[in-house]
């Protein structure tokens, strides 16, 4: 399992990722899909800590100055997540569907 990154997935990184398999098996390129997953899926739940974590520094008003940037960094968190894991999906069944002919002319 890779690290958890922050950073933005682009099309061309995840589609990298499923050709590196070398294989145009639907178990083997889901079981790659998944890997990526493995990576962003994290973020979700760090970014639901981060918006409990925020809301609760919130209702103490002492501690608003540390929670509203909390809440802030849970929203982008959450944001960046759903952008990777619209992209992984995206390009995980573009690719599987370039490779259908393939199949079919086999």
């Amino acid at each position: 399992m890779g690290a958890v990154t922050f950073s933005l997935m682009t099309r061309q990184q995840v589609l990298g990722e499923l050709k590196a398999t070398g294989s145009t098996d639907t178990d083997v390129l889901y079981a790659a899909k998944e890997q990526l997953l493995g990576q962003v899926r994290p973020l979700k739940v760090f970014g639901i800590w981060a918006y409990v974590t925020g809301g609760l520094a919130t209702l103490l008003i002492l501690t608003a100055i540390f929670g509203i940037p909390l809440l802030i960094f849970g929203w982008w968190v959450r944001r960046r997540a759903a952008q990777n894991i619209e992209i992984i999906e995206t390009t995980f069944a573009e690719h599987l569907k370039s490779l259908t002919p393939l199949a079919s002319a086999v």
